[in-house]
């Protein structure tokens, strides 16, 4: 995964995905933001709760991230589980292999009150700060 700054004037971040880090340069993207879900406390320590809101038309998927809220700069969140209330559950069939199901949570204070509720649970990932992206070599005369 790689997120990018789209520029210093836009909240926007462009994210994309490959197999490997190789790849990433020609994959297609999105642009993405981190939205802050407020505070939370996970164990004995006061958290931050965040969602990368990736892509925007027709929807969104969502990332639910917890991070230390004593930590300075922003280096690595927890990736929260996500599992969907069923109430909130739609599915969309099966199509081959492939599940077309997905959660669907259309009020903001109900996000945050899922969000909360995931927090309390150990992460399923890490996502982590690993490098700069390369810059492209300038062009010579």
């Amino acid at each position: 995964m790689r997120i990018s700054n789209y520029g210093v004037f836009h909240c926007a971040v462009v994210e994309s995905w490959a197999s490997d880090r190789k790849r990433l340069d020609k994959t297609g993207y999105k642009y993405s933001w981190f939205v802050s879900l407020g505070k939370a406390r996970y164990q004995v320590k006061e958290v931050e709760l965040w969602a990368l809101q990736s892509g925007a038309r027709p929807g969104s998927d969502y990332l639910l991230l917890r991070r230390d809220a004593r930590q300075k700069g922003v280096t690595e969140f927890d990736v929260l589980p996500v599992d969907c209330p069923k109430l909130n559950l739609r599915n969309g069939g099966q199509v081959d292999i492939w599940l077309t199901s997905y959660c669907a949570i259309n009020d903001v204070n109900e996000f945050i009150e899922f969000a909360r509720a995931m927090a309390k649970r150990p992460e399923v990932g890490k996502l982590v700060w690993k490098a700069d992206v390369p810059q492209a070599a300038p062009d010579k005369p």
